[in-house]
């Protein structure tokens, strides 16, 4: 009798640890095809071209074909980035490219090609992965008002500086019916995106930050 107990507790605990695993895949395959339904088709080419300079990148993996439950935005192209953007933000050790073809790249975020470039009246737009690709919003939530956020216009040797206005408080949980819409004059701010809660696709999460000055460099 022991050893039949034995026997079954241990096939109970492999059948637990076989669960478990099966969870966890099943979130880490879910927050993967995260981004991708809105963006245009040349978000998914693997590797990606970068326009900016005219070379090929062979850091986007083959996920980049997967389209999926991306955070909406309207889908009126504006404009997109011309010359080469750098983003960093110093409380989150983050320096990464900008880049306009795609979001799944490592180290690199993705502009919104219907909202307006940086420095310019009106919203820009980044979005970012939270739990892949390198993760560079991995900690946004540790941001805070009047944390600097810098891009770099390495074409015209520009920094436009930004200050954190608001984190945490805009989370949309509608954006699949009600995608996100920017604003293409007033105040120059910048809008960073990426999902809520990490690794779902459940909302969009969105920093907010204004333009506080330029500098040349």
């Amino acid at each position: 009798m022991k050893r039949v107990n034995s026997v079954l507790l241990i096939l109970i605990f492999f059948l637990m640890g076989v669960s478990a695993f099966l969870i966890v895949m099943n979130g880490q395959l879910t927050y993967d095809i995260v981004f991708g339904n809105d963006l245009p088709q040349s978000a998914y080419v693997s590797p990606a071209s970068n326009s900016s300079n005219g070379t090929t990148q062979n850091n986007v993996s083959s996920a980049d074909n997967t389209k999926s439950d991306e955070v909406k935005t309207k889908s009126i192209p504006l404009e997109s980035i011309k010359t080469t953007y750098k983003l960093s933000i110093p409380r989150l050790g983050l320096n990464s490219s900008i880049r306009d073809d795609t979001v799944n790249a490592n180290y690199a975020v993705y502009h919104y090609p219907e909202s307006v470039q940086p420095g310019n009246n009106g919203e820009c737009g980044l979005l970012g992965h939270r739990t892949s690709y390198t993760s560079p919003f991995e900690y946004i939530r540790i941001l805070v008002p009047g944390d600097d956020v810098y891009i770099y216009d390495e074409g015209n040797k520009k920094k436009y500086i930004y200050k954190v206005v608001s984190n945490g408080k805009d989370i949309r949980y509608d954006y699949k019916t009600n995608p996100i819409k920017f604003q293409t004059s007033g105040t120059s701010r910048l809008l960073l995106v990426t999902c809520y809660p990490p690794g779902t696709t459940r909302a969009a999460w969105i920093t907010h930050c204004e333009l506080d000055s330029v500098d040349s460099y």
